[in-house]
């Protein structure tokens, strides 16, 4: 990403530099004072009218002491801050763990030599300040800023700005050099075996990898071996080579996938157990994708979002930022399923979101119900995350809802508990004590 600066003086048509009005520069100037140096001039203020009251020497040296901090605060913003900002953050898509590079190139490209200051960028909600040298003309300085994923989530990042003022925070004169990005940490995920519960033979489905000897989608034709139909028998080909041969097909498959996950905390044992259940999640969804799967990814509605804060090490001009903001997700039902990395964003927005009362759970699963009937009508393969706690009616209502004829699997998040599997008709409950645990439960499922 590279972003130029956009403080830039504007210039009339007749080529002529239109000079700033005085009353734009005393705005300018009233909008560097920080509030810490508006509380210092109205203790100035406030002394200054003690002192003409009451005559008392020690009102007038506080009077001076804030006027002189005012004034010297000014006089320490002064400069040039004409800098010019190239902005580049290597990763914009992170799993929690990883780690990416933010680097700024900031230049002088005019002919005076600018001042030193400091570059700040907001993470998030807080804001991380990098010092920069005085830079001669067409001279420039690399700044790098390490970002640690340390959470789920969406994090803002920037605006970039340069800063200069004194260093008491009295006086702040702030420019903007680029605009801000946006970073999403993706929840973990495991690489998981294509899924194959669910495919079935649709004469309007997809043609996947393999061959079958009955199909509609002709993909060969091979020697006639003793046992075949006779009907696939291709008597033009025989004729031709003088030797049998049959038709090969590719396989054409029905492959529509419900994936839904429970948001509401009650059903977790605790903070990580909901983290486990949303890697779940994704690394199935991220599976049917990859598979070329259609799928409906569905949430409760009515996501929220939190602020967590960000842990800050390193020094100078090479800082190392931890990401761990959470941004609210949309209020739909459906997540984004075109791409893998659509459906990794939206996972990344996931929060818990309580249902207080047993109406709104019963609200739940009939709209996880109608969802299901207008999105995918015809699905075949019905997968369910949900936590540990007992007390899982909107997940029994669900799976009681289901057709008979639908493959269903309701997977039971709880941390540390060791995995165990059972079959109830076409419906299986798995639970997993750890993402490790899902692709050996994934392969009972067929």
């Amino acid at each position: 990403m590279t972003a130029m600066s956009s403080d830039k003086t504007s210039r009339p048509t007749s080529g002529t530099v239109r000079e700033p009005t005085a009353h734009a520069l005393w705005c300018r100037v009233l909008s560097m004072v920080t509030p810490l140096g508006w509380g210092l001039a109205l203790v100035a203020v406030i002394a200054g009218l003690g002192l003409a009251l009451t005559g008392w020497a020690e009102l007038l040296a506080l009077t001076l002491s804030g006027l002189a901090l005012i004034a010297a605060g000014l006089v320490m913003s002064m400069g040039n801050l004409g800098f010019k900002a190239e902005v580049d953050l290597d990763r914009t898509h992170l799993s929690v763990g990883q780690e990416s590079d933010l680097s700024i190139i900031l230049t002088n490209p005019g002919k005076q030599s600018t001042r030193s200051g400091r570059v700040g960028i907001l993470v998030g909600a807080e804001p991380s300040h990098l010092p920069v040298p005085a830079l001669s003309p067409g001279q420039s300085a690399h700044l790098h800023l390490n970002l640690q994923a340390l959470h789920r989530g969406a994090i803002s990042l920037g605006p970039v700005t340069v800063e200069a003022g004194d260093p008491f925070g009295v006086i702040r004169r702030r420019r903007v050099l680029a605009a801000g990005n946006q970073v999403y940490v993706h929840p973990r995920t495991i690489d998981l075996d294509p899924i194959t519960a669910g495919l079935q033979r649709d004469l309007e489905g997809q043609t996947t990898s393999g061959t079958v000897d009955d199909d509609m989608e002709f993909h060969a034709l091979r020697p006639y071996e003793p046992g075949d139909d006779i009907k696939r028998v291709h008597w033009l080909s025989t004729a031709k080579t003088g030797s049998m041969m049959v038709r090969q097909y590719e396989p054409t498959l029905r492959t529509d996938t419900v994936l839904w996950m429970d948001t509401d905390p009650t059903s977790y044992s605790t903070a990580e157990e909901f983290e486990l259940a949303v890697s779940v999640f994704a690394s199935l969804g991220a599976r049917c994708l990859l598979d070329d799967r259609a799928l409906a990814a569905m949430i409760p509605a009515g996501q929220a979002g939190n602020h967590a804060g960000s842990n800050r090490d390193g020094q100078m001009s090479n800082r190392r930022v931890g990401l761990s903001q959470n941004r609210p997700t949309r209020e739909a039902d459906l997540l984004r399923t075109d791409t893998p990395r659509a459906f990794l964003d939206a996972c990344s927005l996931i929060l818990p979101v309580q249902r207080p009362t047993e109406e709104s759970v019963r609200q739940t699963s009939a709209s996880w119900l109608n969802m299901m009937e207008s999105h995918i009508p015809d699905a075949s393969l019905v997968l369910l995350v949900s936590g540990s706690r007992p007390d899982q009616t909107d997940i029994k209502t669900m799976a009681a809802g289901l057709p008979k004829s639908i493959r269903s699997m309701v997977l039971t998040a709880a941390q540390g508990e060791r995995p165990t599997i059972q079959q109830l008709g076409t419906l299986t409950r798995a639970r997993l004590g750890t993402l490790g645990d899902l692709p050996q439960l994934l392969r009972t499922l067929s």
